[in-house]
């Protein structure tokens, strides 16, 4: 049986809204009070995996686009100005905003100024390589724009492989890349411990998307669905095994995405190899799992949970905008807060930016946003009508609720 392609999944919506909560507790974590503090801010410490959650969701969804369509007239153009619709007008309206601060106002970012050579990699959208290769630090407020540039490649080159190639070859393409990924990542973390380079690169954050490929993939092949149903469990349960090892044995889960040295040797990131491989697989069973029929199970209805999935449907205004909102926070925030130690100081942080970041998401949705996905209206997909797509392509840069693709 092959999915249905109008059926809501509420739960995704949870799980975007999950991802995205994980990022903003991470970036609260960095900004308001220095480095990853371990236990008991367990949660700001893993934070940073909501990426790949957004990966796997992306990949999921946006292959499902592709494989459902690919057989339209004028494919690539439809499919590729519906994805600038959604993600392009925000994104460079604060990018364009935050070099105008910057050189105007000589407001600074992360420390550092948002200089030409920054600006251009945000707007060509290299600048997860840049940060990489070529920076020395990290500019706060557009270093979460790294993920978006990994999505952006995807969507550029993915879709000539959805679309040329048969469901076999594609499936290797998903096994090869995601080993590739792992082994690239490998690569880095034992030549030299380029921390940065093994999480932000495109190639290197391959494994999560081409998962979340694998399952859309899969759900539409009748002979293998009742199998990839069957196996999903299985593959949490194993993934999440190897990730409580690598916790209990590091006695966290940071990403450790700067370099660091002990003993005058680089570092191997167990977490940043071995981890996000395992982090795809969960994910991908995860969302497995939520769009097999069976889904009415407790866990898949607190997913479901309406403020969780509120969250999930202005995800991306939230995303994009939030560390600007940390950073007047952590302006405007009394002494005695931004003083006290982070047990208390963290947590009331995020109480804080959580809820904020919120109406300024749905804000940023209905006043700004929403003028631009008017214009998807003249690049419909053939085979569902507008308003079944209109918010079929939800990923990391979501807006509306998730179906499946």
């Amino acid at each position: 049986m092959l999915v249905n392609h109008r059926k809501h999944i509420a739960a995704l919506d949870g799980l975007r809204g999950l991802a995205l909560l994980g990022v903003i507790l991470v970036h609260v974590n960095l900004y308001f009070d220095g480095p990853f503090s371990g236990f008991p801010f367990t949660p700001f410490d893993i934070g940073w995996t909501g990426v790949d959650l957004f990966f796997v969701l992306s990949g999921f969804l946006i292959t499902g686009i592709i494989l459902d369509e690919r057989s339209s007239d004028q494919f690539f153009k439809t499919f590729w100005a519906r994805r600038a619709l959604r993600i392009m007008p925000l994104y460079f309206a604060y990018v364009l905003g935050s070099f105008a601060i910057s050189t105007v106002k000589h407001f600074t970012i992360g420390g550092d100024w948002m200089d030409r050579k920054v600006f251009l990699s945000l707007l060509a959208y290299y600048y997860n390589f840049y940060c990489a290769f070529g920076l020395h630090g990290s500019y706060h407020l557009v270093h979460h724009f790294w993920s978006l540039c990994v999505e952006e490649h995807f969507y550029l080159i993915w879709p000539f492989c959805a679309y040329y190639l048969s469901t076999k070859n594609l499936v290797r393409v998903c096994l090869v890349g995601a080993v590739s990924s792992l082994l690239l990542r490998i690569y880095f973390e034992a030549g030299g411990a380029n921390h940065l380079a093994a999480r932000v690169i495109t190639p290197c954050s391959l494994d999560a998307l081409l998962a979340g490929s694998l399952v859309a993939i899969g759900f539409r092949q009748p002979n293998f669905r009742p199998f990839l149903s069957r196996f999903a469990p299985y593959s949490a349960a194993a993934s999440a095994a190897l990730l409580l090892a690598l916790f209990l044995q590091q006695g966290g889960f940071g990403d450790h995405s700067e370099p660091k040295i002990l003993g005058g040797e680089p570092v191997f990131s167990f977490v940043l190899t071995f981890g996000v491989s395992a982090l795809a697989l969960l994910f991908a069973s995860i969302v497995a799992m939520l769009v097999e029929e069976r889904t009415d199970t407790p866990w898949s209805r607190a997913l479901s949970w309406t403020p969780l999935t509120n969250v999930g449907k202005y995800s991306y205004g939230m995303y994009v905008l939030h560390p600007y909102i940390l950073r007047v926070l952590i302006a405007l925030a009394p002494k005695a807060l931004t003083s006290a130690p982070g047990w208390l100081g963290k947590p009331v942080m995020a109480l804080v930016a959580i809820p904020l970041s919120y109406c300024v998401g749905a804000a940023s949705y209905v006043l700004f946003e929403k003028r631009f996905l008017a214009l998807k209206k003249f690049f419909p997909y053939p085979r569902l009508s507008d308003d079944s797509v209109a918010d079929l392509g939800q990923t990391a840069t979501g807006s509306q609720p998730s179906k499946i693709a």
